[in-house]
């Protein structure tokens, strides 16, 4: 993949190179997640440098949970469900 700039007519080499930089850093923002948790709430973010570009991130108060419910995922992995009060089910990563 680093090759590709080099591949690239020499003209549009500095194009190619910056499109490839900015996609990694996108990819890298929509992978660094922060799952934070204290007594009173469960919150999702992303780093400030990402967070106005991408997303913005959710909180839930433990007291709007029902209960969080395992459930397996396709890569033998397991993530959390949340069935809170509201209606509204989320899904959280598994630690």
């Amino acid at each position: 993949m680093l090759y590709l700039p080099l591949l690239a007519p020499e003209e549009l080499r500095g194009q190619v190179l910056a499109g490839l930089l900015l996609g990694l850093v996108g990819v890298i923002g929509l992978l660094i997640e922060r799952v934070e948790t204290d007594t009173n709430r469960i919150q999702v973010r992303y780093p400030a440098w990402i967070r106005w570009l991408l997303r913005r991130g959710w909180t839930m108060r433990w007291q709007d949970t029902r209960t969080l419910v395992p459930v397996g995922t396709s890569q033998a992995g397991t993530v959390y469900q949340s069935r809170p009060h509201r209606r509204i089910d989320l899904v959280l990563p598994g630690l």
